[in-house]
């Protein structure tokens, strides 16, 4: 019951309230070593403390899962341990660990055929691909998750492996490309509601309209993407939008614009 009212305030973006029920039900179930649910709360503990910011203590939650899961031969626990490891250093910018953790974390869903958990990590190694700068790499990871979730084009993985196809297309000058995948990508987030979705394409759409020196239409896609990250879960969110608005201001030639967001950038990317 404490771990589904938790569930409940996090899907809600409650997370300080859902932290201290996990953290209760992570406490009964301890006590009386129910080791499944001690595995599936220190998890959701885990992903509390990511949305709060405390990655160490996330970090530790998901490495403490990853050792209980091996001894006990659990390889979906095995699975979610590896897939949040990976995730979490991506966030850390540590992306050659992250590698490391996501590609154990690949080979595990194919021998298990988790087709979407598949995806998933194919998406997350796409990103990491990316920023490694293997971009072949990423481009066909990221094919993989567009084949794997063909019937469903609204599924955020989905979504999102079209936003950073957008990205890939842009940064080797193919511009005309990245803009039908970039406008493909947000008007797919546009139907799902999801704010955090939304922000992401409207960041990836700006980016190439930024490019494409579309200055109005990208200031526009990029507050955008701001005010829809109001609430987002993750710091470097808006660390990342005041970043590429501190760009975007200096190629406009608006010297004092282009220091607020900087220093808006680097004071969400130090909290």
């Amino acid at each position: 019951l404490l771990n589904s009212m938790g569930l409940f305030f996090y899907s809600r973006g409650d997370w300080r309230r859902a932290g201290r029920l996990v953290r209760r039900g992570l406490a009964v179930a301890e006590r009386v070593a129910d080791e499944r649910q001690v595995v599936k709360l220190r998890n959701n503990l885990g992903n509390v403390l990511w949305k709060t910011g405390d990655y160490g203590g996330a970090i530790a939650r998901y490495r403490e899962n990853l050792a209980v899961c091996e001894a006990s031969h659990d390889l979906w626990g095995q699975l979610t341990a590896l897939n949040n490891l990976g995730i979490m250093n991506c966030a850390l910018g540590d992306w050659r660990a992250a590698r490391g953790f996501l590609e154990r974390s690949l080979d595990m869903k194919r021998r298990l055929g988790a087709r979407e958990a598949e995806a998933l990590a194919r998406l997350n190694l796409g990103e990491v691909e990316e920023v490694l700068g293997d971009w072949a790499r990423a481009r066909r990871h990221l094919d993989r998750v567009l084949k794997i979730l063909a019937d469903t084009p609204e599924h955020t993985d989905r979504v999102e492996a079209g936003a950073l196809l957008a990205a890939l297309a842009r940064k080797r000058g193919a511009f005309a490309e990245a803009e039908v995948l970039a406008t493909e990508a947000l008007e797919l987030a546009e139907r799902t509601g999801d704010r955090d979705l939304l922000s992401y394409c409207h960041y990836h759409r700006g980016l190439v309209d930024r490019d494409r020196e579309n200055w109005a239409a990208a200031q526009a896609h990029l507050e955008t993407a701001l005010e829809m990250a109001v609430g987002a879960d993750t710091r470097e969110a808006f660390a990342r939008l005041h970043h590429a608005l501190a760009d975007l201001a200096l190629r406009r030639g608006q010297p004092a614009a282009a220091i607020d967001h900087a220093r808006e950038a680097a004071r969400w990317a130090q909290q």
